[in-house]
C-alpha cells in the first residue's frame, strides 16, 4: 500500500516528465541551446529552424532533417542576446532583434552578416518581414515600432503610441495592417497601425477577464490567422490568457483560459485550425480554433515557453524554452481521444454572498481510465475554494490526494489503487463559497487521465461559467420572478453593493453635474456619497475582510483620509453611523498588525517573480536581492509606503530576474531582505531555468 501511494505522488505531481500517449503529439526529438531560448523560426521551405536567445555564441541555425546544426551566425555579441528571429519571404534572409538596440540581417546561404540596422535606443524585441518581404518591422524597449525598407535597410516609419516597451510585432497576410503589443500600465497594450500610412488604425478592447490592478499588464506576443480574420494575443501579469479579436469588427472575440501563469508566445498552424501557446507554467497548448477547446497539453519543458512556431507544412511545432531546450512535436500523431472532461453544469446560477457552490469535474466517454489530475482555474473575487470530494467515477478503493490550493486554482488528483474504469460519471465534486455575486469563469487546465500502462492521456476539456442569472436552453433568464430594484449605492450597475462602489466614488469624489458617482443626488461626488456607499455595504451580511479585491483596490491610507472626513462632517443619521462604523472596520481589515515578509510567487521561478509584504506602520520601503555570497546583486527602491498589505500582483514587489547592471542573473538560490525605517527581514528563493 506504502509503495503503491508513492508511485501515485510521483506520477500525478511530477510535471516535467516526458510521457505520451498515442493519442498526443509525440515529441520528434529536442536539441540543448547555450542558454535560454527566446525565439525559434522555420525557414519558409522547413528544412531549417532558427533559434536565438541569451548567448552570445550567435544564432543557431539548426537542420530539421539532418537533427544537427548547420551553422552558427555571429552577430549580437559580448553580453548582448538575440531576442527575435525571423526568416525572409524568399528564405535568403535571415534578422536578428538583440538587447543591444540592433537589428541586424544575415545571408543564409552564405552565412554572413549582410546589414546592421541602427534606430533603436533599447531592446529590440521583435522583428517581422511583410508577407512580400519589402518591409522589415522591428518593435523595442523603447516603446517605439520601427518600418525599414527592404533590402535597402533605410528607414520607413517610426510608428508611435505605446506607453511602454513593445514585445512582439506582425504583419496581417495581406501586408497592409501591423499588429503590436507591449507592457504597460493601460489597457492598450495591442495596437493595429495601417502600413502604408504609419498611421494607427485602432487600439483593440480588452475585457477584464479578472481584476488587473493598476500593475503593469503585458500583451508578449501577437499572431494573426493565415486568413488574416483574427488576432491572437498572449497576456500575463495577472491575466494569464490567449486573447482573440476579430479584426474585420475590431471587436473583443474569446478568452482562452487554460495556462497557470502568464502566457509569453502564440502561433497560428498553416491552415489555421489550431492555435499554440506557450506559458511560464511550462507547457504548450493546442486550442482547435473552432471550438474554442484545448486540443492537447504538451508537457516536458522545464521552463517558460518563450516561443513557438509551426513548421510551414504543418506537421512540426517547435517550442523554445528557458531551460534551454527545443522541443520539436510530431503533430501527424495526433488524434483526438473521444473522453471528455468537463465542468458541469457548464452554467451555473451564483448564490448569496456567503453561501456555498457545487460544481462536479464529469467524464464522457473515457476508456481504462485509472486516474486523473485535473486544475480548475476561478476568479478569487467571486470565489473561494472550499473543499473537493471523490466522485463515483473511480471505485470506492480510489485514493484522492489532497487538493492543492492556490490563489485563483485549486488541483485535484486520484488514482485507483486495483482496477480501472469506463464510460462516463463523474470525477470529483468541488465546493466554492461565494465572496461576490457576478459572473466568472471556471477553467479546466492541465487535465490528463492516466492508463493502467501509466501513460497520460490528454482530453478534451469543456470549461464551466458561473453567472448572476440563469440559462436555459441558451436563453438568459432573469434569476428572479420579481424585478430587481436599483440601488443608488450600486454605483458600477453589476447589480451588487461592494467595494468596487466605494473604489468608483472615490475616483469621482469632486466632480459635479450628472454623475452615477453622486448616490445623494446633490450635484456634487464628495465624502457623503462614499458614507452611504459604505452604510449599504456596513447592513450587507458580508463584512469587509471577506472581500479580496480589497486589498487589491484600497489602501488603508485611502480609507484612514475617508474615515477623518466623515467623521469631521458629524453625521448623525443611522446609514452614515452604519458607513462610518464600515470605514472603520474596513481600516481595521487594512491595517496590518505586524511587518512581514511574505514568500516570493511563483518560487521556483523563471525570469520573473512578485515578492509580498505588509507594513505595519508607514516606512520608506526597499528590497535587496543577494546572491549565495552575500552580495546585493538588486535594489528595488519602494520609496515611501503607507502602512497596509502589499500582497497582490499589483501591489507587490516585482523582480525580473535581472541585477543591476540589466543582465539576467543565473539558475541557483537567491536571498530576498525586505528593509524598513525599523526592521529586516530576509527570505530564500529559487531561480530555475
Amino acid at each position: 500500500m506504502r509503495k503503491t501511494i508513492v508511485s501515485l505522488f510521483v506520477l500525478l505531481t511530477l510535471f516535467s516528465i516526458n510521457t505520451f500517449a498515442a493519442n498526443s503529439p509525440r515529441q520528434k526529438v529536442s536539441m540543448e541551446f547555450p542558454g535560454s531560448v527566446r525565439s525559434v523560426a522555420f525557414s519558409p521551405d522547413g528544412q531549417m529552424l532558427a533559434i536565438a536567445g541569451d548567448t552570445n555564441k550567435g544564432i543557431y541555425l539548426w537542420a530539421v532533417a539532418l537533427k544537427q546544426t548547420k551553422a552558427i551566425l555571429v552577430g549580437h555579441t559580448d553580453k548582448y542576446t538575440t531576442n527575435s528571429v525571423a526568416f525572409s519571404p524568399d528564405g535568403n534572409t535571415l534578422v536578428g532583434g538583440g538587447s543591444d538596440g540592433t537589428v541586424r540581417l544575415w545571408d543564409v546561404v552564405s552565412e554572413e552578416l549582410n546589414t546592421v540596422l541602427i534606430g533603436h535606443s533599447e531592446s529590440v524585441n521583435s522583428v517581422a518581414f511583410s508577407p512580400d518581404g519589402s518591409i522589415l518591422a522591428s518593435g523595442s524597449g523603447d516603446n517605439t515600432v520601427r518600418l525599414w525598407d527592404m533590402p535597402s535597410g533605410q528607414p520607413k516609419i517610426i510608428l508611435i503610441g505605446h506607453l511602454g516597451g513593445v514585445n512582439s510585432v506582425t504583419f496581417s497576410p495581406d501586408g497592409s495592417t501591423l499588429a503590436s503589443s507591449a507592457t504597460e500600465r493601460t489597457y492598450n497594450m495591442v495596437r493595429l497601425w495601417d502600413v502604408a500610412s504609419g498611421q494607427p488604425k485602432t487600439i483593440l478592447p480588452f475585457p477584464l477577464h479578472t481584476n488587473l490592478g493598476l500593475s503593469f499588464r503585458s500583451a508578449n506576443s501577437v499572431a494573426f490567422s493565415p486568413d488574416g480574420s483574427t488576432l491572437a494575443g498572449a497576456v500575463s501579469r495577472n491575466d494569464d490568457t490567449v486573447r482573440l479579436w476579430d479584426v474585420a469588427s475590431e471587436e473583443h472575440k474569446a478568452v482562452l483560459t487554460g495556462h497557470l501563469w502568464g502566457v509569453i508566445s502564440v502561433a497560428f498552424s498553416p491552415d489555421g485550425s489550431t492555435l499554440a501557446s506557450g506559458g511560464s507554467d511550462n507547457t504548450v497548448r493546442l486550442w482547435d480554433m473552432a471550438s474554442g477547446q484545448h486540443k492537447a497539453v504538451l508537457t516536458g519543458h522545464l521552463g517558460s515557453i518563450n516561443s513557438v512556431a509551426f513548421s510551414p507544412d504543418g506537421s512540426t511545432l517547435a517550442s523554445g524554452s528557458s531551460d534551454r531546450m527545443v522541443r520539436l512535436w510530431d503533430l501527424t500523431t495526433t488524434t483526438t481521444t473521444p473522453a471528455i472532461v468537463r465542468i458541469s453544469p457548464a452554467s451555473v446560477q451564483s448564490p448569496a454572498i456567503g453561501e456555498k457552490l457545487t460544481v462536479s469535474i464529469n467524464i464522457v466517454s473515457g476508456e481504462n481510465v485509472v486516474g486523473y489530475q485535473a486544475t480548475i482555474g476561478f476568479d478569487p473575487t467571486a470565489l473561494l475554494f472550499f473543499s473537493g470530494a471523490k466522485g463515483e467515477y473511480l471505485s470506492d478503493e480510489a485514493f484522492l490526494a489532497a487538493p492543492v490550493v492556490e490563489k485563483n486554482y485549486v488541483t485535484l488528483a486520484s488514482t485507483e489503487l486495483i482496477g480501472s474504469s469506463n464510460g462516463d460519471g463523474t470525477l470529483a465534486t468541488i465546493t466554492f463559497q461565494a465572496v461576490d455575486v457576478k459572473t466568472s469563469a471556471l477553467a479546466l487546465s492541465q487535465v490528463f487521465l492516466v492508463n493502467p500502462e501509466g501513460e497520460r492521456l490528454f482530453p478534451c476539456v469543456e470549461n464551466g461559467t458561473v453567472t448572476d442569472s440563469i440559462v436555459s436552453d441558451g436563453i438568459v433568464e432573469d434569476s428572479t420572478v420579481i424585478e430587481a430594484v436599483h440601488l443608488a449605492e450600486d454605483v458600477n450597475d453589476d447589480g451588487v453593493v461592494n467595494i468596487q462602489d466605494l473604489v468608483v466614488v472615490s475616483a469621482n469624489i469632486g466632480k459635479t453635474g450628472e454623475n452615477k458617482a453622486d448616490v445623494n443626488g446633490d450635484g456634487v461626488v464628495d465624502i457623503v456619497d462614499l458614507v452611504k456607499v459604505a452604510g449599504a455595504l456596513g447592513g450587507a451580511a458580508a463584512a469587509p475582510s471577506v472581500h479580496p479585491q480589497t486589498f487589491a483596490m484600497l489602501t488603508a491610507a485611502d480609507v484612514q483620509s475617508w474615515l477623518a472626513q466623515a467623521q469631521h462632517l458629524n453625521l448623525t443619521d443611522i446609514a452614515s453611523q452604519r458607513g462610518i462604523r464600515f470605514l472603520e472596520q474596513l481600516l481595521a481589515v487594512l491595517t496590518p498588525q505586524e511587518t512581514i515578509l511574505l514568500p516570493n510567487y511563483p518560487n521556483p521561478f523563471n525570469p520573473e517573480t512578485w515578492i509580498p509584504y505588509q507594513l505595519a506602520n508607514s516606512s520608506d520601503v526597499q528590497i535587496l536581492i543577494y546572491d549565495t555570497r552575500g552580495i546585493a546583486i538588486r535594489r528595488l527602491a519602494l520609496g515611501h509606503q503607507s502602512k497596509g498589505y502589499y500582497t497582490t500582483r499589483s501591489r507587490a514587489a516585482y523582480w525580473d530576474g535581472r541585477n543591476d547592471l540589466g543582465e539576467r542573473v543565473a539558475t541557483g538560490v537567491y536571498f530576498y531582505q525586505l528593509q524598513t525605517d525599523d526592521m529586516s527581514l530576509m527570505r530564500k528563493m529559487v531561480i530555475l531555468k
